[in-house]
């Protein structure tokens, strides 16, 4: 299914001006689960994020990053009940590494309000202040609420949410 969705997206962002910053990404990290990972568990970020690198984009994928505690789900909460992106930051721990990467994608399965990229992408300035490039988010779908997960999970319909992050400054673009 993954596998699947992943083609399907890949298909639609074709020739659309989403694909080149795609193409562009160094280093795919996947996104952490809302809770920290238990060994053996499913990671679908990091799923998603080796079958992009099997197709191309990225040259590697790194678990840069980590939960060291749980956060409350997005897509189960009215929005003002969801956390917020310093709630993500302080639940997240980066693995030290070497970066000497131009541009990095964060890779999820489902979006709702960003807030959990937002926090990744600001989590991965704050320990790496010198980071040049961009760092980019992708995510398979979007969903604002629990009906809208619902339908999601039959990936009838992928979308595909980008946020750019660039020098302080951040933007959507949804196709």
């Amino acid at each position: 299914m993954i596998e699947g969705s992943i083609r399907r997206t890949l298909e639609v962002m074709a020739g659309t001006d989403l694909e080149p910053l795609l193409r562009e990404a160094d280093l795919l990290v996947p996104v952490p689960r809302r809770a920290p990972l238990v060994k053996g568990a499913l990671w679908v970020g990091e799923r998603i994020a080796q079958g992009l690198l099997d197709r191309g984009i990225g040259t590697r994928v790194s678990p840069l990053l980590h939960r060291r505690v749980a956060v409350t789900g997005s897509a189960e909460k009215p929005l003002r009940a969801r956390p917020t992106i310093q709630e993500h930051i302080d639940s997240l721990w980066v693995q030290p590494a070497t970066l000497e990467i131009a541009n990095i994608l964060l890779v999820d399965d489902v979006v709702t309000s960003g807030g959990t990229m937002m926090g990744c992408a600001q989590k991965i300035l704050g320990v790496y202040p010198r980071l040049e490039g961009r760092i980019a988010c992708f995510a398979l779908a979007r969903a604002e609420s629990e009906t809208e997960l619902e339908d999601v999970r039959d990936m009838l319909a992928p979308k595909v949410e980008l946020i750019e992050h660039r020098l302080g400054t951040s933007h959507a673009k949804r196709r």
